[in-house]
This record gives C-alpha cells, sequence and structure tokens, in this order.
C-alpha cells in the first residue's frame, strides 16, 4: 500500500508521518500493496482535521475526521475506513452465501 500525505497549514513532521504510516498498516489486511491511499492533514486555527482516501476495486473510500488533537483525528479516520472496508467484505461474503435450505417436505 503506497500513502501520499500532504500538509496544509502546518509544517510536515517525522512524528506525523511515522504515526499515519503506523496506523495505515491497520488497512493493509483488507487493501493489496497496489492501492495509493492519500491523506491531508490540514490545521486552522483551532480546527485539526484529517482526510484520507483511496479508490478499491471501482468503490471510493473517504474519511473525513475533524478533532482538537491531530493525531486523534488521524484514529477516528482509520477507524472509519476499517468499519467501511469489514462492511464491504462482509456484504459480499453474505452475497454469496448459499441459501439457507428449508425444511419443508
Amino acid at each position: 500500500m503506497n500513502l501520499n500525505i500532504r500538509f496544509k497549514g502546518l509544517e510536515s513532521s517525522e512524528a506525523l508521518k511515522k504515526y499515519l504510516d503506523e496506523r495505515t498498516k491497520k488497512l493493509a489486511k483488507f487493501l493489496p500493496p497496489s492501492v495509493v491511499v492519500n491523506a491531508t492533514l490540514l490545521e486552522d486555527k483551532n480546527r485539526k482535521s484529517t482526510e484520507i482516501n483511496f479508490n478499491y476495486k471501482g468503490n471510493n473510500y473517504v474519511a473525513k475526521q475533524e478533532t482538537e488533537s491531530m493525531f486523534a483525528s488521524i484514529d477516528e479516520a482509520i477507524d472509519k475506513l476499517t468499519r467501511q472496508l469489514a462492511k464491504a467484505k462482509d456484504k459480499k461474503t453474505n452475497r454469496q452465501a448459499p441459501p439457507p435450505e428449508s425444511d419443508i417436505f
């Protein structure tokens, strides 16, 4: 998985890069190595927000989160994406399941 990080309104920080890289590894169990994940870290006066998006199998996955801490917004955005990917995977497996057998004689 390739990670592209953009910083808006703040200087690039090795600590933030390392933290985001570590947290995006949580998505690796759902995604192949060829997927490009784009992350934008934005800081205004009191607003710190994270936007992470990528395209996988024709579906766009987007998570935007705004908190008082950049690290917390990264955590919550990754959690949102994990839920989205798990739901899509569950939906796919449920559709492929054979129909339940009936007890009708």
